[in-house]
């Protein structure tokens, strides 16, 4: 699509407690008088470019594939950083917002990202709205993507998670060393359950918390044997391993060879 496409939903005949009003495809986002002001609420999809959504204060950015709300009587602005393109759906009724209440969506979490699997479904809906099936149509996108969004993170809530991550990994990195260092100690630690610690971790480092602490202490084993060390069970308890032929396993694992051999060949003047 090109060009800007703007669908007015008739007036309903009869009472229900959600109405959508607009279902609108912007392309002209540079022409528009801002801050934006409405009575209305509003669920916004960009399709294209990128964004700095001003709210409440705050500021989010944001690009194709994520969703955000507006309120009614709060002001936002929309700092369009490249070629702008979003689409918006605007609603109200008596349930409305008790049924965004609901599900968590308020003004301190007003953004969602990774949405993009809705645009095509947003794109096949306002080609086909018209005045016979409007109503239908565009409440069935408003609900179809408000039900995606009960398994998706605020934007804030996730920097929250991610500001977390970090201070996990940071801790990790501080007591490797320790043999008590496991999966459930860091998730007890840090009050999340052993599993979706586990899931942070695949996410966030593409590899499992047991790697992770194993390549720390294996780096950190090839130090030791650079240093001068010369016990293979020295090493292994000082990295945190309480059975050296573990330590050696994992060791000729990472590095392709037995440490017994690494050190012999540090000896020797080959490593």
């Amino acid at each position: 699509m090109s060009e800007s496409i703007c669908r007015f939903m008739p007036a309903k005949n009869y009472t229900d407690d959600l109405q959508t009003v607009h279902f609108v495809y912007e392309t002209e986002h540079e022409t528009l008088r801002q801050p934006f002001l409405h009575p209305l609420y509003y669920l916004h999809l960009v399709t294209g470019g990128a964004a700095v959504l001003r709210m409440c204060g705050k500021e989010y950015r944001v690009g194709a594939g994520d969703v955000f709300f507006s309120f009614p009587g709060c002001p936002f602005e929309l700092a369009a950083q490249g070629e702008l393109r979003y689409m918006y759906i605007s609603f109200f009724g008596s349930c409305a917002g008790a049924l965004l209440e609901q599900m968590g969506i308020g003004y301190d979490s007003p953004v969602y990202t990774g949405m993009a699997q809705v645009t095509e479904f947003w794109f096949s809906a306002i080609s086909r709205c018209s005045g016979v099936n409007a109503n239908f149509l565009t409440e069935s996108v408003l609900l179809y993507t408000l039900s995606f969004l009960s398994g998706v993170p605020a934007a804030e809530h996730r920097d929250d998670t991610e500001k977390m991550f970090r201070m996990i990994t940071e801790y990790i990195n501080g007591h490797f060393r320790e043999q008590g260092m496991s999966l459930q100690r860091v998730a007890d630690i840090f009050s999340y359950t052993e599993k979706y610690l586990s899931f942070l971790f695949k996410k966030n480092m593409q590899i499992g918390f047991t790697q992770y602490v194993n390549n720390l202490r294996i780096q950190y084993a090839l130090r030791l044997i650079d240093e001068g060390w010369r016990s293979v069970s020295e090493i292994a308890y000082a990295c945190g391993y309480g059975d050296a032929l573990y330590f050696s396993k994992v060791f000729r694992k990472k590095v392709g060879c037995p440490p017994s051999r690494r050190i012999r060949e540090k000896q020797e003047g080959k490593g």
